[in-house]
């Protein structure tokens, strides 16, 4: 079984962003190193290996889409955490099983969040990112479970 491990920050600022936005990576291998740098913001992350970037840009797109709903839903949301970031995947349909799943089986992580909002809205913005992150819903559509806890810091 392979397990990833990732950790994703954000501090949230005011932005201003046009309804429709084109993204692009570059990705290079260097040393045994994968390295992502983004078109648009020259940002760069790197992984070990191509899966852990799969379960990075889901935790990225999560926080995008949290930070999105969080403005629609009135909610103030000073920064959004992922972290201790656990992925399971089959690795027999890449080795010698092509019937198993290629998929990740799970994947784990907690949500820590810098607001002042209730429980209630808490679990509202839950609920949004669940049901309106793509990379989420591709992902969990894939029939991946995914268990991930929210909590204020």
């Amino acid at each position: 079984m392979y397990r990833s491990l990732i950790q994703v920050t954000k501090k949230f600022f005011g932005t201003k962003r046009s309804p429709v936005q084109t993204y692009g990576l570059k990705g290079t291998y260097n040393n045994g190193r994968f390295i992502w740098t983004s078109n648009k913001t020259e940002e760069k992350f790197e992984v070990d290996e191509p899966l852990e970037g799969i379960v990075a840009c889901m935790c990225t797109c999560e926080i995008h889409t949290a930070e999105f709903f969080a403005k629609k839903l009135g909610i103030n949301l000073k920064g959004f955490e992922i972290k201790n970031v656990e992925a399971d995947y089959d690795i027999r349909n890449f080795s010698d099983s092509p019937n198993s799943p290629n998929r990740f089986t799970q994947i784990r992580m907690e949500v820590l969040l810098d607001t002042d909002a209730s429980d209630e809205q808490i679990n509202e913005l839950k609920e949004k990112v669940h049901g309106h992150c793509p990379i989420y819903r591709m992902i969990a559509g894939s029939g991946v479970e995914i268990k991930d806890t929210w909590t204020r810091k």
